[in-house]
C-alpha cells in the first residue's frame, strides 16, 4: 500500500505540474490500476520516473525513520512476487 500512494501521488505531481488535470485524466484513464507502473517497480526499472521518484522517497523516509526500512523492503517482496514476472 505505500508503494501505491507514494507512487500515484509523484506520478500526480508530476503530470500534472507539467501538463494539468487533463493529462493527469488522460495518464490514470490509460492504465486505471496502474499494473504497468506495479511492474516497473517491482523489477526497479530505473528509467522508469515513478520508480525514481519512489525510490527518492524512500530513501529520505528511512534516512528520517531507519524503522521503515522493514516495511519497504517487506513490500518490495510483495511487489516482486505479484507483479516481477
Amino acid at each position: 500500500m505505500v508503494h501505491f500512494l507514494i507512487r500515484k501521488w509523484y506520478t500526480f505531481k508530476l503530470v500534472y505540474t507539467k501538463d494539468g488535470i487533463e493529462a493527469v485524466k488522460k495518464l490514470f484513464a490509460s492504465d486505471p490500476n496502474g499494473d504497468m507502473d506495479h511492474k516497473s517497480l517491482a523489477k526497479q526499472d530505473k528509467k522508469h520516473t515513478g520508480v525514481s521518484n519512489y525510490n527518492q522517497v524512500k530513501r529520505e523516509m528511512i534516512k528520517k525513520y531507519p524503522s521503515t526500512k522493514k516495511v519497504f523492503d517487506s513490500e518490495q517482496k510483495k511487489y516482486e512476487k505479484e507483479f516481477g514476472n
